[in-house]
């Protein structure tokens, strides 16, 4: 569920940004100041340590309350996200940087298809669809590594 809210969250912010941004444009750059690269990496980096942390807050609020249960020992497979820092400020931090590196990657794969001008509507369509997806991949990170917070403290003597 939580997911699904974020996603959706994130396609409304998106929508419009890209339309208050380049509303008198008529093609997006791919590199420059008023650029999609800057906006991937500018908005990616906000958005991955703000969803990083209201995931993880949400998250150990609702095993405070009951409503989810930690992940036990054995459920614990030792990922790159078990790795993950333990205070929510550095956690949020990492996913901040983990979203600029999802968008190097995008702005990578458009600078390799050659893909140097593209419209505003094809813009927010992109960006509509990388938000949600971006989103969906931070808050389960999020999430994920949140439940194993609390036996991950009763573990570690």
């Amino acid at each position: 569920m939580l997911v699904v809210l974020f996603a959706v969250a994130c396609a409304a912010i998106s929508t419009t940004l890209v339309s208050s941004f380049w509303a008198e444009e008529a093609d997006i750059s791919l590199w420059g100041q008023k650029s999609m690269a800057s906006f991937l990496f500018a908005y990616s980096a906000v958005l991955g340590f703000v969803l990083g942390w209201f995931a993880t807050r949400l998250t150990r609020a609702a095993i405070r309350k009951g409503k989810a249960q930690p992940l036990h020992w054995h459920l614990k497979s030792q990922t790159l996200i078990d790795r993950l820092p333990d205070r929510t400020f550095s956690r949020a931090f990492m996913f901040s940087l983990a979203g600029c590196v999802i968008a190097a990657l995008l702005v990578l794969l458009l600078h390799q298809i050659k893909l140097q001008y593209i419209s505003v509507s094809e813009g927010l369509v992109l960006n509509v669809i990388y938000s949600m997806l971006f989103a969906a991949a931070i808050t389960i990170m999020g999430v994920y590594r949140a439940l194993g917070d609390n036996n991950m403290s009763r573990t570690r003597a």
